[in-house]
C-alpha cells in the first residue's frame, strides 16, 4: 500500500459570510452594508452571518457522524475559515495555513457588484476576465490559476507529512476549485459547479466497494450537510484522461487562428 499521501482528505467551504451577505444584498439594490466601515475592512476580516454560523455546526455534526476524527486539521487564516474550523466543534489542534486563503481579487476586492460596474477601471477588468475567467489575472490580484500554485503547495506537504492519514482542510469556495482542478485533473474551461457554504467534500484513496487502498486520491462524493437534496452524495470514480494526439489536435482547431505569418516571413 502506498501511504505518501493522505488516505482521507475532507474539504469544507467556510460559512455564509459577511461578504456573502453584503453581496448578495447589492445584486438586490441594497448598498446598505458598503456604506459603513464594513467596505473599508479587508476581506480578510469578515466574519460569518448567524446563517453561516448554523451552516458550520451543522456541517459539524455531520463531520463527526461520518468521519469520527481526523489526523490533521487546517483552514485558512482569514476570519470566516477560523470562525467555521471552531464551530465545527472538532477535537485537535488546527495548523492556520497561509497558501490557504482565498483568491486576491486586486481591484475588485472588498467593493459591491454595483460599485464594480460604476467603476470604468473595474468594467474593464471584468470584460478582460470573461475573456478566460481561470488565467485572468485582475490588476494587483491573482488568477484561480496562480492560486493553484498555493494549493499545490499544500497538496506537497499533505504528501510529505500526511501520508495514510485523514485530514480535514476549511478553506473558500475558489480553492476548492483549485484542489479539484489539481486533484481530478480537470480541464480549466469546463465551468465546475461552484461549492456551497458549507458543503463537504470528501476524497479517498479507499475503494468504496472494496475497501482497498489505492495509490491516489481516486473518488468523490460531494454533501451540503444543512440541504442533502442540493447535490448528490454518490461516490464518482475519477478520471484523469490523457490526450490521444487526435484529441490534441481537435483542441487546438477549436481555437480560431486570427494572425499567420507569410511564406516571406518563414
Amino acid at each position: 500500500m502506498d501511504s505518501s499521501r493522505p488516505t482521507d482528505l475532507v474539504l469544507v467551504r467556510h460559512g455564509h459570510s459577511e461578504s456573502n451577505m453584503a453581496q448578495s444584498r447589492s445584486d438586490k439594490g441594497d448598498e446598505s452594508d458598503w456604506q459603513n466601515g464594513f467596505k473599508a475592512r479587508h476581506n480578510s476580516r469578515c466574519r460569518l452571518t448567524d446563517l453561516g454560523r448554523m451552516q458550520a455546526k451543522v456541517a459539524g455534526a455531520f463531520v463527526k457522524t461520518e468521519f469520527g476524527t481526523f489526523d490533521s486539521h487546517y483552514c485558512s487564516e482569514y476570519v470566516r475559515a477560523r470562525e467555521t474550523a471552531g464551530l465545527l466543534g472538532l477535537n485537535g489542534d488546527w495548523k492556520s495555513e497561509l497558501f490557504l486563503r482565498e483568491r486576491d481579487l486586486g481591484i475588485l476586492a472588498s467593493r459591491s457588484h454595483a460599485d464594480r460596474e460604476e467603476d470604468p477601471e473595474c468594467v474593464s477588468e471584468l470584460a478582460r476576465g470573461k475573456l478566460d475567467e481561470f488565467y485572468w489575472c485582475p490588476v494587483r490580484g491573482e488568477s484561480i490559476a496562480n492560486a493553484c500554485i498555493r494549493v499545490s503547495r499544500v497538496l506537497t506537504e499533505l504528501n510529505d507529512t500526511c501520508g495514510g492519514q485523514k485530514v480535514i482542510i476549511v478553506a473558500h469556495g475558489k480553492l476548492i476549485r483549485c484542489f479539484s482542478v489539481l486533484i481530478e485533473k480537470l480541464d480549466v474551461r469546463v465551468s465546475e459547479g461552484k461549492a456551497y457554504n458549507g458543503e463537504v467534500i470528501h476524497y479517498t484513496r479507499r475503494n468504496p466497494e472494496t475497501g482497498e487502498i489505492a495509490a491516489d486520491l481516486n473518488w468523490v462524493r460531494h454533501f451540503v450537510p444543512w440541504d442533502l437534496t442540493l447535490k448528490s452524495t454518490e461516490w464518482q470514480p475519477i478520471h484523469r484522461n490523457l490526450h490521444s494526439q487526435e484529441q490534441l489536435i481537435k483542441a487546438y482547431k477549436e481555437s480560431e487562428q486570427l494572425v499567420n505569418n507569410t511564406k516571406e516571413e518563414w
